[in-house]
């Protein structure tokens, strides 16, 4: 049985600020299992063409001119990202949610304990995809969910949450081929969650651009030119709404 591996990061603050923070974006990054050395080599090499220490992880946060090598601009990143994830036939699902105060009273289960927060909806809106995609598309295999260990509080917040996903709209609950609990590993040996770091961080820029002022243009714009094209779509090629969700309150 195939084995499936959805790399989970996220970017923003989901907050009530008048700056880009004010969007939570969920990313949530397939692979097959088997794939993940290779992946692993091809991200090597897109950090050694685009930074100056290519022995460190890649984050969305680290793509300033002093990281990266002479010449290559934050566009390039996202140009090189969208090629691999072509290579290896990656699917992507982004999730962006913006805070306002009608959140308190949706429909999504909070996995904070107290009250929903822009993450939540973002949380749910990315397990909605994923689950989606399975049930459709009738691959065989099961899907284990990973995320980054430095956040321990927040996976216990999202594993909760998994646990008890059931959809607002149709009240089913995850696919039975998603492993409803939350995994955990260092981002640094795991290739698929330093993509979903980048991947999320650009969004957030994309989310927030023509909004906020503090939004990095560079990056918005790269990620609507490279990245979301490369996001999932149904059969008949559609990305908003399947790979790409907004949730605008």
């Amino acid at each position: 049985m195939e084995c499936n591996t959805v790399y989970i990061d996220e970017s923003g603050e989901g907050t009530n600020k008048r700056k880009k923070n004010n969007f939570w974006v969920s990313t949530g990054v397939c692979v097959k299992s088997e794939d993940h050395d290779k992946i692993a080599d091809s991200l090597l090499g897109m950090k050694k063409k685009c930074l100056r220490l290519y022995n460190q992880e890649l984050k969305g946060n680290y793509t300033s001119k002093s990281r990266l090598n002479c010449g290559v601009t934050k566009e390039d990143v996202a140009m090189e990202l969208s090629e691999l994830i072509s290579k290896h036939g990656l699917k992507v699902w982004v999730a962006s949610t913006k805070y306002s105060e009608k959140i308190l009273t949706s429909k999504f289960i909070p996995s904070n304990g107290k009250h929903i927060k822009a993450k939540d909806v973002s949380r749910e809106l990315l397990l909605e995809r994923v689950s989606g995609y399975i049930e459709h598309h009738s691959e065989k295999g099961k899907y284990q969910l990973v995320w980054d260990l430095s956040d321990t509080q927040e996976m216990q917040h999202f594993s909760r949450t998994i646990s008890e996903y059931v959809n607002p709209h149709s009240n089913k609950k995850l696919h039975s081929d998603m492993i409803p609990y939350l995994l955990a590993g260092l981002s640094h040996e795991w290739a698929g969650l330093q993509i979903a770091d980048v991947i999320s961080n650009y969004a957030l820029n994309y989310s927030a651009y023509n909004i906020y002022d503090d939004a990095d243009v560079e990056k918005a714009k790269a990620f609507e030119k490279h990245i979301y094209p490369k996001l999932c779509c149904n059969v008949s090629g559609q990305i908003k709404g399947i790979g790409w969700k907004r949730y605008n309150f």
